[in-house]
């Protein structure tokens, strides 16, 4: 509860957007398929403009609501309509469609409507039809997917392991390095080293065949036979 809490303090603004983005594109896409029943339905019919009222948008969601990407001080135009239903009967109304542009009397505009129930009837235009569907169908993407993105973003800079600040790590204590033991100390030491594998000792015909240098070996002074040796050496014959 504490991290849900925190997490909608945090981002309300933009779960704000993300609602109302998805409240838009909810809405678009139920009128859309409304509006495609209904001209599935609908018939379209030949009808005359009898007479013009003029009147300005009282806001500009009004214009909105007609298709119209005009602003709301702009002169809206309201035609009067004759046209003739499949079973004969003449009928005489006022189109629900402001529009912009102004019509002339006599003008030629094709009616859509339910066969059975003239109320329905619209002038067939696109914009009256799924011009303010489709606005609110951009409306409700351009809020959606950039916040389900900078959503996304937060998410996976929260999950990314943060890196100590230069400042924070100075001021911290410095931990210091373990103490080395030398391993001479044993009873001192740590973790006991392996003990060192015993150094063989090499006879004469083993240095001879390996071709090291065999260091000279230290005799003790022993009187007359250590001389005694030392002229058998120099009196020896050489081979």
């Amino acid at each position: 509860m504490l991290f849900l809490k925190q997490f909608l303090r945090r981002n309300a603004l933009l779960l704000a957007a993300l609602l109302l983005g998805a409240y838009g594109i909810g809405t678009a896409l139920w009128e859309l398929g409304k509006t495609a029943i209904y001209a599935h339905k609908a018939v379209v019919l030949p009808g005359v403009v009898t007479d013009v009222r003029q009147r300005p948008f009282e806001t500009q969601t009004e214009a909105w609501e007609h298709g119209n990407l005009c602003a709301a001080d702009a002169t809206a135009y309201q035609p009067f309509v004759t046209f003739t239903l499949p079973d004969g009967i003449t009928i005489n109304k006022a189109m629900p469609d402001l529009d912009c542009d102004d019509y002339t009397l006599h003008q030629a505009v094709e009616i859509i409507t339910h066969p059975h129930d003239p109320n329905q009837a619209h002038i067939y235009k696109a914009k009256f039809l799924c011009g303010w569907p489709l606005m609110k169908l951009v409306g409700g993407g351009v809020l959606f997917l950039p916040t389900v993105l900078i959503l996304r973003k937060r998410r996976k800079r929260n999950r990314a392991p943060q890196k100590a600040h230069p400042a924070s790590a100075a001021s911290q204590p410095s931990k210091k390095a373990p103490r080395r033991v030398r391993e001479e100390d044993d009873d001192f030491s740590l973790e006991s080293p392996e003990p060192a594998p015993a150094k063989k000792r090499r006879t004469r015909k083993q240095s001879s065949a390996t071709g090291e240098k065999k260091e000279p070996v230290k005799r003790k002074k022993s009187g007359a036979s250590s001389t005694g040796t030392s002229r058998r050496r120099k009196t020896a014959p050489k081979e």
